[in-house]
Parts: structure tokens; sequence; C-alpha cells
């Protein structure tokens, strides 16, 4: 059995560039040539991918040239096809659940008969905690450092006055509220921080800081820069068109039409609509300010400056008697365009 790893090639935009630096990415094509002899010197090839099915669709017709069974595990994300699939008289693919996070395990079944594949299944598993018996000498060692977080993780820092949670995919109260915190403290115009940087939320009552740090586990600082608006814009139509996390705001309100003629309908910053020509001084988190998640146009921002962790930003704000409240206010809309209105 030979298991290849296929990496997409726009892997080098959604990263920061140090993790990739010096890294070569190979499409399916390429990759299947690289590796032709061992290919054809296996039984059966087991190919694990991020490319979606419909980018594996445009590339498998290079598996066709071999007698080798193939098995294509695909990232379905949250695509409706993500059952097993018969592709070719030799490739089967099936698609996992990429934004699952460790929620569940997944299982796929091959037997193999004179080197071809004559049954094949595939079932998921739900991951319970109560049902893993945990490694005795590993939780010794969490037990140790445990105890000595645990006299500082517990620390009260504030209240939440009622159940917030984060939405990947709208505007959300928590995500005002990071994005609010940061134009305050930076002096920018307009905030942008990605949903997908923020975990979970805050049940009503006390907050402590195990919860902020669950919340947002990501060490990013803000930057702030100078952003020509047809970057803004360039970013907003990349962000929201799309199914994806989408960005929360502060400063700022977009309308964007989902149906038919995909497009952004509105976009204000301070009020005013966007100016293609002009300058705006935008802040962001270090990830994104990097081209994280494939934002390239982050990285022409000018003129930038560094500010502290936007953690300790939600730490300190609650440290000083903020109580976490909040609402939808109608910076980020989504619709359908009819007569002229969303």
């Amino acid at each position: 059995v030979l298991i290849i790893g296929l990496t997409p090639p726009n892997t080098r935009d959604q990263t920061l560039k140090q993790n990739v630096e010096g890294l070569e990415f190979l499409n399916l094509g390429a990759t299947v040539a690289k590796h032709a002899d061992a290919i054809r010197g296996s039984d059966l090839v087991i190919i694990l991918t991020q490319f979606t099915r419909d980018e594996l669709a445009d590339n498998l017709h290079f598996l066709n040239e071999f007698n080798q069974e193939f098995v294509v595990v695909f990232n379905a994300f949250d695509d409706a096809r993500i059952a097993l699939e018969k592709f070719s008289e030799n490739t089967f693919i099936i698609g996992h659940d990429g934004v699952a996070r460790g929620t569940s395990f997944e299982r796929f079944t091959v037997q193999l008969d004179n080197g071809r594949i004559r049954d094949f299944s595939f079932s998921r598993k739900k991951v319970v905690c109560n049902e893993i018996t945990p490694d005795s000498k590993l939780s010794s060692v969490m037990k140790t450092y445990r105890r000595k977080i645990d006299g500082v993780i517990h620390e009260k820092v504030g209240m939440s006055a009622q159940n917030l949670a984060v939405d990947n995919f709208a505007e959300c109260a928590l995500g005002n509220w990071v994005c609010d915190l940061m134009l305050r403290d930076s002096g920018a115009e307009m905030a942008i921080t990605n949903s997908s940087g923020m975990r979970g939320g805050f049940a009503t009552g006390e907050i402590d800081l195990e919860q902020i740090y669950r919340f947002f586990p990501f060490d990013n600082a803000w930057v702030c820069m100078k952003l020509s608006g047809s970057d803004l814009m360039a970013l907003m139509e990349r962000c929201y068109i799309r199914n994806q996390p989408i960005f929360q705001l502060s400063g700022g309100t977009i309308a964007v039409n989902r149906e038919r003629e995909k497009k952004v309908v509105s976009f204000n910053i301070q009020g005013q609509p966007l100016d293609l020509n002009r300058e705006y001084l935008v802040v962001t988190n270090s990830f994104l300010a990097e081209g994280g998640d494939g934002y390239v146009e982050f990285l022409s921002g000018t003129e930038r400056r560094y500010g502290p962790l936007i953690r300790n930003l939600l730490i300190d704000s609650l440290r000083s008697g903020a109580v976490l409240t909040g609402g939808i206010e109608g910076r980020i809309l989504f619709g359908v365009v009819r007569d002229g209105k969303l």
C-alpha cells in the first residue's frame, strides 16, 4: 500500500510565509509522475489531500494510465457530496469533513482481491470523551503542569450578561466586541478580524482567564496599516461571496448579494461609501496582516504599526469592569437584490 499526501498549491497563500518557505507544491499530475515507479510497485494507492472534489475532478485522469487501484480522500468541507463515490474504473473518492477539528474519526475499509478492490466501506464515529482511556504517563505529566497553572487560569476577570457564541458565517456580537476593541485601541478607521480565529463563546455569568484563552487561542496582535480602497474591495469580494468563514467588522458595513450575480452591493467605511482611489487606516490581526487564509491584499498595506496581543485587549476590557453584552447591528448583510434593493 502506497500513501501519498497532496497539498494544494494555494496553501502558500493561506498560511504565514515562514511556514512554507522553501517548499514546492505540485499538482496531482506532477505528483503522480514523480512517484510513478512507486505507484506501479503497489497494489493500492491512497491519496490524502486538501483539494476539493471539483479541483480533483480536473486532475484524476492522470490516474487512468495505471493499473493500480486508487482511493482518493479529499476535503469536503460542508460539501453535500461527502459520501463514497466510484469516480472511474480504478478510482474511488471519498470526502472527509475538513472542518470537524478532531470531533470525529473517519474509517474506510478496503478489501482487495488479486490487486483489485472488491469491497469498500466508509463510516464516521463522533468522538465521545468518556469512551477514551487517557494515557497514564501523559496524564501524570499534564497534572504536574495543571497544578501550576490552575491558580492563574481560573482568575475571574469579568462578567457576561448573556449567552454569546461565535458565528463563522454571519455577523455576531462577539466579533463586534473584538473588532470594536481593536478599532478603539489602534485609532484606525476600520477593524477586520477572521471569524475562524475565535472559538465557542461565553455563557451568562462569570468569565475566567481559561475561557478567554479558549475563545481567543491564537497569539495574534493587532496590526494597523494604510490600505487602498481597491485592495479593501478585493478583500471583501474574496471573503463574502464565497461559502466560508467571514470577516467580522467595526467601523464599516457591507451588504452582499450571494444569489445569481454574486457581488458586494454596498460597502461603507465610517458611514461613507468606499472610495477605491483613497487610502484607509485599517487594523487587523497579525495572521491576516501576513496574508493568512489567502487574503494576500493585506500584504500591500503600508506604514504598519504593531499593537498588543488582541487577547490582552479582551482581558483588560473585562478587568476594567466592562460587562460583555451585545447584539446584531446590521454591519454585515446578506440577501438577494430585487428592484435595486437588497
